[in-house]
């Protein structure tokens, strides 16, 4: 004997009410001076932009009070970005010098990407999230992570192909 037994679906749809970009704050840029480093420990759910500008310089980008809350400290040539925060709804970017580092660990979801090719001989980027990295470079990258990911490689040679 089969019984059957009624199925019901509830659809739910959430739809912010109003004018949501009205509140959303505005993005500022926020340049902050550390110590020299050569190891970063990203804690939180940012993006990442690798530059060739001079080590010891970082800018932030984002709405207001996140960039306000980030943490930044440098110990025994690590620096450490505490940018957990409540909202992330919004981006939060930080443009740093690849200049002189050696390693990333990257505790959160985000990307790395670089502007133009970056020159660090030897870079090792640890991942404990989801990081989307694209970034170019004349010297060696290598990629580790607590998790599976996948890897797709692409040089720059390929684009020049006649």
């Amino acid at each position: 004997m089969t019984k059957l037994f009624p199925s019901l679906f509830l659809l739910f749809s959430f739809r912010p009410g109003g004018d949501t970009e009205g509140r959303k704050l505005p993005v500022i840029q926020k340049e902050v001076i550390v110590d020299p480093f050569q190891t970063v420990r990203i804690n939180g759910d940012i993006s990442m932009v690798l530059t060739n500008e001079p080590a010891g310089t970082l800018v932030v980008e984002g709405n207001e009070n996140d960039v306000n809350r980030i943490k930044y400290i440098v110990k025994n040539n690590e620096l450490t970005i505490d940018a957990h925060r409540k909202n992330r709804l919004d981006e939060i970017t930080i443009y740093l010098s690849a200049a002189t580092l050696k390693s990333m660990l990257v505790n959160g979801d985000g990307n790395i990407s670089s502007i133009g090719i970056i020159k660090p001989a030897d870079l090792h980027i640890w991942l404990n999230g989801n990081v989307d990295i694209k970034v170019k470079t004349t010297g060696k990258i290598s990629v580790d992570s607590y998790d599976s990911y996948e890897l797709f490689w692409k040089s720059p040679l390929m684009n020049k192909r006649q």
